[in-house]
């Protein structure tokens, strides 16, 4: 009889450390890695100001090779500030372009930055 309840208390030890082991593993699929990228003062990006195609084109540059870094080292979320100083990184029409990327406030750009990015 004794032996009978070792038994059952090792199977039952058993079958919680293998849930427990299955529940983490799930939970490993669900996991967030995020990154922060900050435009405010230019910190992360862009690294050029300006508003000519040709230093447009390599914000755009440095966009896709940062997410590309990004999605190499397994992020799986980025956290992009568009809104740094009353300011922003996509056309409005209640806010001017960011000087951090037009290289002046106010300056209306061609097109959404972040809409061409990938």
């Amino acid at each position: 009889m004794a032996e009978k309840i070792k038994i059952r208390r090792h199977i039952v030890v058993l079958l919680t450390f293998l849930l427990l082991v299955a529940s983490v593993a799930q939970g490993a699929k669900r996991e967030m890695r995020g990154v922060w990228l900050a435009t405010v003062w230019c910190l992360d990006w862009p690294g050029e100001r300006g508003c000519t195609p040709d230093v447009i084109d390599r914000q755009k540059q440095q966009m896709r090779q940062m997410l590309d870094s990004y999605e190499s080292q397994n992020f799986t979320s980025v956290f992009f500030q568009v809104r740094g100083m009353a300011d922003a990184l996509y056309p409005s029409r209640l806010s001017p372009w960011s000087a951090f990327v037009s290289g002046c406030a106010s300056h209306q750009r061609q097109g959404g930055q972040l809409l061409h990015t990938r």
